[in-house]
């Protein structure tokens, strides 16, 4: 699917979901059986944190973190980062979940505005006249939610308010990736 997405819109960059990229990691520590240890073990759980953390360096430095925190590993750890190194370093899939310097890290809004639509269908198969309606009508809100926000009426459907504990998190990120 990637190739096809970016050989029909070559300007396109394909980005993954910190959310999932972290959640795949942390299954895999449960398959090794470091689930315990990950919970218990402050080191375990310090080095499984940075390997998810590597999402936020930029690309070209991402090996050389891996090589970096890799150090000293032993055991069913070890087997973590053969995985991590195996599934996530290839030099082609960095790019697809690293988020350096990308402000939307998640794909959650994608997700609601997906469940949204699936209410409104009220059911799993429409036909396609059906279908074309409720994105006709998903077309006429977004238009006219632009509209007001562009006249200064309100902050947008679905817009999330950032709280200021927020703004310091992602000023902390940018300072620290750079």
């Amino acid at each position: 699917l990637i190739p096809a997405i970016q050989g029909n819109f070559p300007n396109t960059r394909v980005q993954g979901c910190f959310f999932h990229f972290c959640q795949a990691v942390l299954r895999q520590v449960g398959r090794l059986g470091l689930r315990n240890d990950y919970m218990n073990n402050q080191e375990i759980r310090k080095k499984v944190k940075m390997l998810m953390a590597l999402a936020f360096l930029p690309v070209h430095l991402v090996p050389a973190g891996f090589e970096i925190i890799n150090v000293g590993t032993s055991g069913q750890l070890e087997a973590l980062f053969q995985y991590f190194q195996r599934e996530w370093l290839p030099a082609a899939t960095i790019p697809l979940w690293n988020v350096h310097g990308v402000s939307v890290r998640t794909n959650n809004h994608l997700e609601g505005w997906h469940s949204r639509m699936n209410k409104r269908a009220r059911k799993h198969h429409l036909g396609f006249y059906q279908f074309l309606q409720l994105i006709l009508d998903e077309q006429g809100k977004t238009e006219t939610v632009v509209r007001q926000i562009d006249d200064g009426y309100t902050h947008g459907r679905g817009s999330v308010r950032r709280s200021a504990a927020y703004g310091v998190q992602q000023r902390r990120v940018a300072a620290l990736t750079g």
